[in-house]
């Protein structure tokens, strides 16, 4: 995995949510969003989760951003 962008986390878990990759990056954005993050962080993110090179390492890359 990459550096990090940020240490923030959201308070969110991404178990339960729709696998398809775009449900779990709008997930993340909307919890982001609802704690304050800025437009500039969440973007750096999702931006990093997408040069993935595959859906696990996706999936990874935004789990590494959430706490439960």
């Amino acid at each position: 995995m990459m550096d990090k962008v940020t240490d923030k986390k959201v308070k969110t878990t991404l178990v339960g949510v729709n696998g398809n990759v775009f449900c779990l990056m709008a997930h993340f954005k909307n919890e982001a969003r609802k704690q304050k993050w800025t437009k500039d962080e969440i973007d750096a993110v999702i931006k990093q989760a997408m040069s993935s090179a595959d859906y696990d390492e996706l999936i990874v890359t935004l789990d590494s951003y959430c706490e439960r």
